[in-house]
């Protein structure tokens, strides 16, 4: 529920609603912190209550979303969005 309401706080505010509603998220033991694949993004269930670390995570894997192109790369369409959200406030309190 919290991953869900994020996703559509994030979508609104950062992204114009213009990321799928149809996104499935969800919570998963991995060795990673999360990753976007096709219309899922999996965060670390290990993360669930350090807020900081899984709003950041999901931001992340939305940015890759967002940006289909790159979806398995960090780099330049990559960092030029993620600076976006940084100066919109996206990670206020988050980094």
């Amino acid at each position: 529920m919290r991953l869900q309401r994020a996703y559509r706080e994030y979508n609104k505010k950062y992204f114009g609603n213009r990321l799928p509603k149809s996104t499935q998220l969800r919570w998963a033991d991995m060795s990673m912190m999360g990753y976007q694949l096709d219309d899922e993004i999996v965060i670390n269930r290990r993360d669930r209550k350090r807020d900081r670390v899984w709003k950041g995570t999901l931001l992340h894997e939305m940015v890759h979303l967002s940006l289909p192109k790159t979806r398995f790369d960090h780099g330049k369409e990559f960092q030029k969005e993620m600076l976006r959200l940084a100066k919109l406030g996206a990670f206020r309190n988050i980094w």
